[in-house]
């Protein structure tokens, strides 16, 4: 007797794709002669039975206190049998798309289709056994919609082997522990058989991508270059990443890093952030590049915005991150947003720059970007509302040399000692503390003015963090930071602020009027009223010190800078939560090239000793680091 001829695999994945029942669906492939046809339109929908038609936006998932109910546990597992019903369309339709894929690949497909045939087969028994009938749970076409359209193998690779089973891998170890601490070890059995087959899927993946990817390319970028919105790595696990299984399926470690550090939004649109420290310089020179020293900083710590970011949000860097920094900062209980040289595969919806910059507003053109104007960054204006508060330490704007001469001698009269200022700067450059003509002139050739103020000798350098939103500024917190002579900053404190102040300077802040939160609030008020016709919304820096006056009575000056922009002082404000009571810690800028330690935590989890290094010292001439260690006297 002639054994059968074989059937075409043309005519089987057309019966898998647009069968409408599920003996059609699990239709054994027998015998199959490859006969590629031409590529076969994206259909809307495959064709289902009418109890499995696509009827929910997002499948409705059973809580972990609800998977002792039988009936829970069913339909956990319908959404599970869905997914394998997804798996068998979509892999139908990759050969119907892909007719000259190699051969091979092809091959391998159709062994798991087969393999995806047999899963569904058992979630179906589980679930009658169960109570659970077909149809009885909403499903989603999700997984319909982000696959359909593939038509290169390496993109289906990449995003359904590589994201959605390598996900799979944690989603088997994980629910088959819960299925059999709920006793239920037959379920449990299933998604053991499951995670073996997943494994071998994920490998027949990486393998063909690995064929296919450019030379020298990394399986990590050749991975994500793969990718398009709404996938990210992110989807390639779950909370818990099992390194097991992905080890067995030929992933190498530095990939599975890579996946359990991935942190993306998997639906939120991100902001943008980018780190632009010359924003100042930028408005005295809006044509010129960025100088040297502000570029260099700029490539350094491209990263830091990560501190302020949303998980799911892009901050802009110059080049991949290293993976042993970003399992340092995993270590010490961080979770990142992405990453990314550029923003092109999830598009942002907000640019959040460090500084307002019209450089960057034409480099993302079409991103909303809420900058204030200029006027708000120069000396100027806040010493307008400083002659307002504290008319005795306010100074006076000079164009001329001349009117400089003047100011400062006037000084000079009532006993003080005459500083000038750049009324567009950043972190104390540019001050003159000698008042000499010839480099008065040189800075006035730079400068729209100066201002001539009075230097007081300063005790405790402290700032005021602000959040602005309309005409109102809401206080955020206080912190100490230290500057060099000049002015410039040096570091700041990250854990409380008062407790780094001598018992002299704590009992003078609280003797301010109405006391010191109250005293802040008002100065944020007024604050926000000077910005409010600049500005609609964002962070400000109020940069105060605590001096001594000539008869040696301690003085505040409350608003020696007014940096509407990201600070320092904000970045070390952000990390205070994380950090263990009775711990001091300090944020500062130092060499790179250090090896990364651990960080050591307390029992709670939070930052006890050691160094965390806020951006890559292993990538950057200086890196930002934050010291811990105990509290010093205060």
């Amino acid at each position: 007797m002639s054994s059968p001829s074989p059937a075409s695999l043309t005519d089987w994945a057309h019966r898998l794709l647009f069968g409408l029942s599920l003996d059609e669906k699990l239709a054994p492939p027998g015998r199959l002669v490859d006969d590629p046809g031409s590529v076969l339109p994206v259909p809307a929908a495959p064709g289902r039975p009418l109890a499995w038609a696509f009827t929910a936006d997002r499948e409705p998932f059973p809580s972990r206190a609800e998977l002792s109910d039988p009936l829970a546990r069913g339909r956990m597992l319908h959404a599970f049998a869905n997914h394998e019903l997804l798996a068998i369309e979509l892999f139908a339709l990759a050969l119907l798309r892909m007719p000259q894929a190699p051969p091979a690949f092809r091959r391998g497909l159709v062994r798991i289709i087969t393999e995806e045939q047999r899963h569904l087969g058992m979630y179906l028994d589980r679930m009658k056994a169960l109570g659970v009938a077909p149809g009885s749970v909403p499903v989603t076409r999700f997984l319909w919609d982000c696959l359909a359209p593939t038509d290169d193998p390496l993109d289906l690779c990449a995003r359904m082997g590589l994201c959605f089973e390598q996900a799979n891998l944690d989603h088997c170890v994980h629910f088959a522990e819960v299925l059999r601490q709920e006793g239920d070890p037959e379920s449990a059995a299933v998604l053991d058989i499951v995670l073996a087959d997943e494994i071998g899927h994920v490998r027949h993946a990486m393998s063909w991508l690995r064929k296919g990817k450019e030379p020298g390319q990394s399986d990590w970028d050749a991975f994500v270059a793969r990718l398009s919105p709404p996938l990210s790595p992110r989807r390639a696990r779950a909370t818990q990443v099992q390194r097991a299984p992905r080890l067995a399926a030929g992933l190498d470690p530095d990939f599975i890093d890579r996946v359990a550090l991935s942190s993306e939004s998997l639906g939120r649109v991100p902001t943008l952030w980018v780190f632009n420290p010359g924003c100042e310089e930028e408005l005295l020179r809006p044509e010129t590049p960025p100088a040297r020293a502000a570029g260099i900083l700029e490539h350094d710590l491209a990263a830091l915005p990560w501190v302020f970011a949303a998980q799911g949000d892009l901050v802009l860097v110059p080049e991949p991150p290293r993976t042993a920094w970003l399992s340092h900062l995993a270590q010490a209980g961080f979770t990142l947003p992405e990453l990314c040289t550029a923003p092109g595969a999830r598009p942002p919806g907000r640019l959040a720059p460090w500084g307002a910059s019209a450089r960057l507003r034409a480099r993302f053109p079409g991103l909303p970007s809420p900058d204030p104007e200029p006027a708000a960054f120069r000396k100027d204006t806040a010493n307008a509302l400083l002659a307002r508060v504290a008319p005795d330490l306010a100074g006076r704007a000079c164009t001329s040399w001349e009117e400089v001469a003047e100011a400062a001698a006037e000084l000079e009269r009532r006993g003080e000692r005459p500083a000038v200022k750049p009324v567009l700067s950043a972190a104390g450059r540019g001050i003159l503390r000698r008042v000499e003509e010839a480099a008065v002139r040189r800075l006035l050739r730079d400068q729209p003015a100066v201002l001539v103020v009075p230097w007081l000798q300063r005790e405790v350098d402290l700032s005021l963090h602000l959040d602005l939103l309309g005409s109102q500024a809401r206080v955020r917190g206080l912190t100490v930071f230290q500057t060099d002579a000049g002015g410039r900053w040096l570091g700041s404190l990250a854990s409380d602020a008062l407790t780094a102040l001598s018992s002299e300077h704590r009992r003078f802040l609280h003797q301010l009027p109405g006391g010191l939160p109250r005293w802040c609030e008002r100065l944020a008020a007024q604050v926000g009223a000077l910005l409010h016709p600049l500005w609609v919304e964002g962070p400000v820096g109020v940069d105060m010190l605590i001096g001594r006056l000539n008869n040696g009575e301690p003085v505040l000056h409350p608003l020696v800078e007014l940096n509407p922009r990201w600070t320092m002082g904000r970045v070390a404000l952000a990390l205070r939560p994380r950090i263990a009571p009775g711990r001091e810690a300090w944020l500062r800028l130092l060499p790179g090239g250090e090896e990364l330690a651990p960080v050591e935590l307390d029992a709670k989890g939070r930052l006890f000793a050691g160094r965390l290094w806020v951006t890559d010292p292993g990538r950057a001439s200086r890196a930002m680091c934050l010291e811990l260690g105990p509290r010093g006297p205060g």
